[in-house]
């Protein structure tokens, strides 16, 4: 089976010829769909989850998003490329920027020509398919963003799997941390001859930078005294140390 766009539904309710309830579920939004059978409910959720996808085009948000590519399952209604052409064209015309009636000016078509393009249903010729794409400067095959929402969303696993191995070093060295402490605090108990509460080890931790600091602080000061007292023996005894 190929890959295709497409969105899955539950069936909340059936009544055998007078109502069937459908749930359309997506990536991004929920909605529901009604008929009096099955087909009926089917056909409006179509219609449903276009207009859905209209919204978000206009909007500026990737109408493929919201849909599944792949291989759909049982209960999955595929929208094939004619149903998803003047979503795809709406998205790349609100990125751009521009208005319908500046797209249709640079693409050499009436205001009204352009605008059936993003309704359902449309088709153009492969002409203005290539005047409408040198002004946008994007391909408008929804394979072409099918494939690269596809490959987005294999970024995304990738990025996913990533954290979670991730997640699993930071919990190994935190259990490692934790495992330094005990044998820290067993090696102090056993030096000082008492138990060692997580209070008073807290407390050596945060003093440890001080005490670090000071040492090197009073390191440094016999280091300078040591070479001030051996200028001033100098300075005392020039002579000491020479022969003549």
């Amino acid at each position: 089976m190929a890959s295709n766009n497409y969105f899955n539904y539950k069936i909340q309710e059936r009544k055998s010829g007078t109502l069937v309830s459908l749930e359309l579920d997506t990536h991004c939004f929920r909605t529901f769909a009604t008929g009096k059978t099955l087909t009926e409910a089917i056909d409006s959720s179509k219609a449903n989850m276009l207009e859905c996808l209209a919204m978000m085009a206009e909007d500026g948000e990737n109408p493929l998003a919201a849909l599944s590519f792949g291989r759909p399952g049982a209960q999955s209604v595929i929208l094939n490329d004619e149903a998803l052409f003047p979503l795809i064209l709406r998205y790349a015309r609100s990125c751009s920027g521009l208005t319908r009636k500046a797209m249709a000016e640079r693409s050499g078509m009436n205001a009204e020509a352009y605008a059936n393009l993003e309704r359902p249903g449309s088709n153009t010729s492969p002409e203005y398919l290539q005047r409408i794409e040198r002004v946008l400067g994007v391909s408008l095959m929804v394979g072409d963003w099918s494939r690269d929402r596809a490959s987005r969303q294999d970024a995304r696993r990738t990025i996913r799997e990533k954290q979670r191995a991730e997640g699993k070093v930071h919990a190994r060295l935190n259990a490692d941390a934790e495992q330094f402490r005990r044998l820290t605090v067993r090696a102090m108990e056993f030096i000082l001859g008492r138990t060692v509460s997580n209070e008073w080890l807290e407390e050596i931790v945060v003093a440890l930078p001080v005490i670090t600091q000071l040492s090197q602080e009073l390191m440094e000061r016999r280091r300078r005294a040591s070479r001030e007292l051996g200028e001033a023996i100098r300075r005392e005894f020039p002579a000491e140390g020479k022969h003549d």
